[in-house]
C-alpha cells in the first residue's frame, strides 16, 4: 500500500496506470487524487527530461521506464512487464484528475460486481484555459477507464484509440475524471499538428475506416466515430471544418463557454479539423508523385 493520509479512507483492490512524458507541471495533481485511494500507482515515463519521475517517485508511486511508438505498444508493454497484482485497473492520464465522487462510486461497486462486468465507463471533463468546457457537445464525454484485469486492450490506431474489452459488459459510473493540462497553449498546438498528421496517414492509407471491434465501446463514442466516418469525411475537403466549427459553436451551444469557449472551438473544431486536410492533401501528392516515378 502506498501514500499517506488523515484521512479516513477505503483502500480499493485497484491499480492505477499513468503514462507520462515531460508532465511535472501535471502529475502531482493527478497522483494527489489517486494516492491514498488505491493499492498501487504505476507510472510508466517514456523518456521525460524534466522532474516528471522525481515528483512520481516523491508520492510513492512504482515508476517504470519505457518509450513505444503509440499508445496501444505502451499498454501492451505495461500489461507484460509490469507488476499488476490487483483485479481491477485503471488507467488515467497525467493530466487528469480523478473526483472524489468516482471513488465513492467504486468503493460500493468494484467488490460486488458481477461476473460479467468487466469494464466501467467514466465520463471525461475537459477544462481548457481554466474552464470546464460544459457545452459544444462535449458533454457527456464517456471512456471505458476501469477493466477487470486480462479482458481489456487498446484500439490498434494511431489516434482516437479507445480502451475495448474482449467480452463482458460495460456499466457507468458516477464521478468523473477532469483533463485539466497546466502546460501552455504552445505544447497543445504542437500535440495538435502531431495528432494531425497521425489522422490524415491514417485516411491517406485507408486503415481510417477500417471497422473496429468495438460493441463494447460506450454509445456516444461509437456513434461520434460513426458520424465521423459516415458524414464528415464525406464532405468537401476544407469546408467541413468550417461546418464542423458552426456545428459546435453554434448549434451545440458551445458559445456558452465564453471567451474560453471561443478559443477551444476555434482551435480544436477549426484549426485542427483544418490541418488535418492539409495533411491529407500533402500526403495525397506526396503519393501521386511516388507513384509517377
Amino acid at each position: 500500500m502506498i501514500g499517506n493520509t488523515t484521512e479516513t479512507r477505503a483502500v480499493l483492490d485497484l491499480t492505477v496506470l499513468i503514462m507520462a512524458n515531460n508532465e511535472e507541471l501535471n502529475i502531482g495533481n493527478a497522483l494527489a487524487s489517486v494516492i491514498g485511494r488505491v493499492r498501487d500507482v504505476i507510472v510508466v515515463d517514456s523518456g521525460s527530461t524534466d522532474n516528471t519521475i522525481e515528483i512520481a517517485e516523491g508520492f510513492g508511486a512504482q515508476v517504470y521506464r519505457h518509450a513505444a511508438p503509440c499508445l496501444s505498444a505502451q499498454f501492451d508493454w505495461i500489461l507484460s512487464e509490469c507488476e499488476i497484482a490487483t483485479p481491477w485497473v485503471f488507467r488515467l492520464d497525467a493530466d487528469e484528475i480523478a473526483s472524489p465522487e468516482l471513488f465513492t462510486f467504486l468503493s460500493g461497486t468494484l467488490d460486488g460486481a458481477s461476473s460479467d462486468v468487466n469494464g466501467i465507463a467514466v465520463q471525461r471533463r475537459i477544462v481548457f484555459m481554466d474552464r470546464w468546457m460544459r457545452f459544444g457537445g462535449l458533454c457527456p464525454n464517456w471512456e471505458i477507464r476501469l477493466w477487470r484485469r486480462g479482458y481489456a486492450a487498446y484500439e490498434r490506431r494511431s489516434v482516437d484509440e479507445h480502451l475495448v474489452l474482449a467480452s463482458g459488459r460495460v456499466v457507468y459510473a458516477s464521478g468523473h475524471i477532469t483533463d485539466w493540462n497546466r502546460k501552455p497553449l504552445s505544447a497543445w498546438l504542437s500535440k495538435h499538428i502531431i495528432y494531425a498528421d497521425r489522422e490524415a496517414r491514417e485516411f491517406s492509407l485507408g486503415t481510417f475506416h477500417v471497422a473496429e471491434d468495438s460493441s463494447s465501446l460506450p454509445f456516444e463514442t461509437r456513434f461520434r466515430r460513426w458520424c465521423k466516418c459516415s458524414l464528415y469525411y464525406r464532405t468537401p475537403a476544407f469546408s467541413r471544418s468550417v461546418l464542423f466549427f458552426v456545428y459546435r459553436y453554434v448549434f451545440r451551444c458551445g458559445f456558452l463557454d465564453g471567451t474560453e469557449g471561443l478559443v477551444f472551438h476555434v482551435l480544436q473544431c477549426f484549426w485542427y479539423r483544418f490541418l488535418v486536410d492539409v495533411f491529407i492533401r500533402i500526403q495525397s501528392r506526396t503519393s501521386m508523385t511516388s507513384n509517377s516515378k
